[in-house]
């Protein structure tokens, strides 16, 4: 995600150029000692505070995430050589234990954290130096699968303008697709030439797994990736430079057979959390189109103490236990329109758990009843 971007979208088949902004992401310094922060998918951190000092330093990043969806995280010593300080990582997740993947790992250049998220809640990232050296670090945090904001969205016949800014920077992009389309992806360094920055590109299937011949390709100049399409839909394209240098890029999305037609506007949102009576809880709903967004509730409830903002945010304090299922609608800049029904499942505290002044209570399960401590 680089500081300033600017995409420019060249659709071949009417030979016009439609000049488009992509996302204006600013690149983030870490606060101050003793770092921890709360942060989110598409955020990108370098800066003068993102250093670990000698003798033990460790810095603490945490982040919400959904069963199912599929993450990188990656930290980059941002003057990485080899012999040089060690950039290690560990993911841990809402039971303080590391994931399934998240074991700490170590690096001289970059570390990488590949994970599919197998419990819903706080996630920590956890970033120290392997001995005693300083070392000045990019954090970098995005989801493939379903691929999460800010993500763009490209269309067959279309390239985009971009640029990789920093050491350790991920840019994300996605498109719909039906199994049997033939499709190639390439990424092309704008001033590339022997032995300058290598552009590479990896291709996700919905699954969040490098397709058949997806796996990572880079090249001074362009890197591409031909896939016939096994399962059809959201596809996510992940561009990044291959060692320590900025990168001005265009990434491209052609068919070569099939019907390659697209899906147009999608809910990417997978599940809902698991809410609790008394506890403020906030949710946000995620779309594959044209943004930006307009949210609604279609039909259905919510449950009540909660409500739906227009960015397809859901916050509140759940007051009362059960199952309300709703159907969600969006709407993107082009009109077009999209909906999904989902169920919040809210649960009554645990005997003895204290709720918040002024609460009303309401019966347990068993006949148990709970009364406010205040």
């Amino acid at each position: 995600m680089p500081k300033c971007k600017i995409a420019v979208f060249m659709c071949a088949t009417i030979l016009v150029f439609w000049p488009s902004y992509g996302r204006a992401e600013q690149s983030i310094d870490c606060p101050s000692e003793p770092t921890d922060m709360t942060i989110q998918y598409g955020n990108f951190l370098s800066g003068t505070n993102c250093t670990i000092s000698p003798s033990g330093d460790t810095d603490t990043f945490r982040f919400v995430a959904a069963v199912g969806e599929k993450i990188i995280v990656q930290v980059t010593d941002r003057y990485g050589q080899a012999g040089g300080p060690a950039a290690c990582v560990t993911l841990f997740g809402p039971n303080g234990q590391p994931t399934s993947k998240g074991a700490k790992i170590c690096n001289d250049v970059a570390t990488r954290i590949d994970e599919i998220i197998a419990t819903a809640g706080v996630h920590t990232i956890l970033v120290q130096e392997g001995g005693f050296n300083t070392l000045s670090y990019a954090l970098a945090i995005e989801r493939v699968a379903p691929p999460g904001p800010p993500s763009i969205s490209l269309c067959f016949g279309c390239s985009v303008v971009d640029a990789i800014d920093d050491a350790g920077d991920l840019d994300t992009y996605s498109f719909n697709t039906v199994a049997g389309d033939v499709v190639t992806v390439q990424v092309t360094d704008r001033y590339g030439q022997a032995g300058g920055p290598a552009a590479c590109v990896t291709l996700f299937g919905p699954n969040g797994e490098p397709t058949s011949n997806g796996a990572r390709v880079c090249n001074d100049v362009t890197a591409s990736i031909t896939q016939t399409i096994a399962t059809a839909g959201v596809h996510t394209i992940l561009v990044q430079e291959a060692g320590f240098r900025g990168l001005s890029y265009s990434v491209s999305l052609q068919c070569l057979a099939g019907m390659c037609s697209s899906l147009g506007l999608s809910i990417t949102t997978s599940s809902v959390p698991t809410l609790q009576v008394g506890q403020p809880s906030s949710f946000k709903f995620d779309a594959l189109g044209q943004p930006p967004y307009n949210w609604s509730l279609a039909s259905g409830t919510l449950p009540p103490g909660m409500t739906l903002r227009s960015d397809g945010t859901v916050g509140g304090t759940p007051t009362q236990a059960g199952q309300f299922t709703f159907l969600i609608r969006v709407q993107d800049s082009s009109g077009i329109t999209a909906t999904k029904t989902f169920t919040f499942v809210v649960a009554m505290p645990t005997p003895g758990q204290v709720l918040p002044t002024g609460l009303v209570s309401r019966w347990l399960a068993d006949g148990m009843q709970m009364t406010p401590r205040i």
